[in-house]
C-alpha cells in the first residue's frame, strides 16, 4: 500500500515538473495538450524532440527513485513531505535556471507558503512546540539565505540573489544539517564542471555558470547519503 502511494506522489510530482518546464518553454514536449486531446479522442500532435523526451524520462527516474528511497527510509512523514517539496522545487528551477538563468519568485513563494502550511502540522506533531520549530527553521534560513546573501555581496553577484532566494527556501524547509550538506555537494560540483569549462571548454573566468542545477544534483547527493544507513 505505502509503494503505490509514493510511486503516485512521484508522479503527481513528476508532472508538476514538467508542467513548470513547459510553461518556462525550456522543454519541447507538449505534454499537457497531448494529454487533453487524447482524453477527448482527438488527434495529438507530435511536438517532441529527442533531447527534451530524455529530459522527462530522465526527470521521471530521479524523481521516482528519490521519492521511493525517501518513502522506505525510516524518518518521519512530515520530513518526507519536506523533502519531496525541495525535490520538486529543485527538479523545477534546475532546467529553468540552466536555459533562462532565472530562479522564478514563484517557484521560491510557492514552496514557502506550503512550508508554512507543513508547519502547521508540525505544530500540531510535536505538541505545540513552537520556539524548537522556529529555531531550527531559522538557523537554516539564516545558513541558506544569509551566507550566500554575504558571499553574493562580497563576490559581486559571483552568485546570484536568485540562488540566495533559492537556498533561503531550502534552509527553512529542511533545517541547518540538509541546507549546509546540498551546499557543500553543491559547490564540489559547481568546482568541477568550473574547471572542465575553462581547462577544456576554453570558456572565460567571466562565463557565468548556473548554479542551480548544482544546486539539485548536491541535494540529491545530501539526501541519500545521510539517509542512507536508516
Amino acid at each position: 500500500m505505502h509503494i503505490a502511494l509514493y510511486i503516485t506522489t512521484g508522479v503527481i510530482a513528476w508532472f508538476a515538473v514538467i508542467l513548470v518546464w513547459q510553461y518556462y518553454q525550456v522543454i519541447n514536449v507538449d505534454l499537457l495538450e497531448n494529454v487533453v486531446k487524447k482524453i477527448r479522442k482527438k488527434e495529438a500532435e507530435e511536438k517532441f524532440d529527442k533531447f527534451s523526451v530524455l529530459l522527462v524520462v530522465l526527470i521521471f527516474i530521479i524523481i521516482e527513485g528519490f521519492t521511493l528511497f525517501i518513502g522506505t527510509r525510516e524518518i518521519h512523514n512530515n520530513y518526507k513531505i519536506k523533502y519531496e517539496l525541495i525535490l520538486v522545487l529543485l527538479s523545477m528551477t534546475a532546467l529553468v535556471d540552466a536555459r533562462r538563468k532565472i530562479i522564478p519568485n514563484l517557484l521560491v513563494l510557492g514552496t514557502l507558503i506550503i512550508r508554512v502550511g507543513i508547519g502547521v502540522y508540525e505544530y500540531f506533531l510535536y505538541d505545540g512546540d513552537l520556539q524548537n520549530i522556529l529555531i531550527i527553521d531559522g538557523l537554516g534560513f539564516f545558513l541558506g539565505f544569509g551566507i550566500l546573501l554575504i558571499i553574493a555581496i562580497l563576490t559581486k553577484q559571483a552568485i546570484g540573489y536568485g540562488d540566495v532566494k533559492l537556498f533561503g527556501a531550502i534552509g527553512i524547509t529542511i533545517g541547518v544539517s540538509d541546507t549546509y550538506s546540498t551546499l557543500f555537494y553543491g559547490m564540489i560540483f559547481i568546482l568541477v564542471a568550473s574547471i572542465y569549462l575553462l581547462l577544456v571548454k576554453k570558456k572565460d573566468k567571466k562565463y557565468k555558470v548556473p548554479f542551480a542545477p548544482f544546486i539539485f544534483m548536491g541535494y540529491l547527493t545530501a539526501v541519500i547519503v545521510s539517509n542512507i544507513a536508516l
